[in-house]
């Protein structure tokens, strides 16, 4: 009997959902009473029984379940995509919040990494030798004639400054 209840109730559309489920706008207005009111019966020494709807066959009945569970799942599924749309807001914004959260963190560590990093030490200045080199002279009949020369390729700077004619790598020549 609690069967035929439950049936009654899916046809009136108050059956138990349970949940926070919310009302589609449109049940109250396509819900057509399918049969006269169902009463409920009790003697003092009865259990309480539920008389059957009146008038109602078992297509009509097949029929209002069809109807009621394809409410139920149409609810179901706008309930579902509101629920996916909040999840994927939502999960949009623990993203970005998570990106800028790490960016503020990598720009917190190298801020304390150069505050703990230790100066850096002082090059010590490296005197490069000062090359004494014999004064340039505009021919190296000159140079000769003042005492210097005979410059070797790769060894003496001055040799750049003369002209190597026999191509020995020397220059000024004694």
């Amino acid at each position: 009997m609690a069967g035929v209840g439950l049936v009654v109730g899916l046809l009136i559309g108050v059956a138990g959902a349970g949940g926070d489920a919310e009302p589609a706008p449109d049940d109250e207005a396509s819900v057509r009473p399918l049969a006269p009111t169902v009463t409920v019966t009790t003697t003092a020494d009865a259990a309480p029984t539920e008389a059957a709807p009146v008038g109602l066959t078992q297509a009509d009945l097949d029929r209002a379940v069809d109807e009621a569970e394809a409410r139920g799942t149409a609810r179901t599924q706008r309930l579902l995509a509101k629920q996916q749309a909040r999840s994927t807001a939502r999960l949009r914004t623990v993203r970005q919040q998570a990106r800028t959260d790490q960016r503020v963190a990598v720009r917190a560590a190298v801020r304390k990494t150069k505050a703990l990093a230790p100066p850096p030490a002082e090059v010590p200045a490296v005197e490069t030798p000062v090359v004494q080199t014999d004064p340039q002279f505009s021919y190296c009949y000159e140079a000769n004639d003042a005492g210097y020369g005979n410059y070797v390729s790769g060894v003496d700077p001055e040799y750049d400054w003369y002209d190597d004619a026999d191509g020995d790598g020397r220059v000024c020549e004694f």
